[in-house]
């Protein structure tokens, strides 16, 4: 949905459905170790699109994504990107990434980061 556009922007809310099925991998020390789970999540998020100047671009999406059985038991993530348009068909993505599980599974940190180059051609 649409929740706001102007001249160089806009700002979406979307709200989704999601089951996720997941198999750990055998890791020594970890309680849940060889488990498979099938969820049930809620994946709301926040998109925003700007733009800076003619040849560069903000992209924040913002995800929000408890389980439905457990809100205490949520993700939340952060992509934020700056797009430089080289030429009409070309562009260079800066994107920076922020992923946080409250309840994560054994042995994983609740935070992690990335930062990602991509380069987009269209044709």
């Amino acid at each position: 949905v649409s929740l706001a556009d102007w001249e160089g922007g806009d700002l979406y809310l979307g709200v989704a459905y999601m089951a996720e099925q997941e198999s750990l991998d055998d890791a020594e020390d970890a309680s849940d170790s060889g488990e498979t789970f099938l969820r049930h999540r809620n994946s709301s998020y926040l998109a925003l699109v700007a733009a800076i100047t003619k040849n560069i671009q903000l992209n924040e999406t913002i995800y929000f994504q408890p389980r439905l059985d457990d809100f205490g038991a949520y993700r939340v993530m952060s992509e934020t990107g700056i797009e430089f348009k080289v030429e009409e068909d070309f562009s260079v993505v800066l994107s920076y990434v922020v992923r946080h599980d409250q309840a994560p599974y054994d042995l994983i940190e609740k935070t992690d980061t990335e930062l990602q180059t991509e380069l987009q051609w269209s044709f």
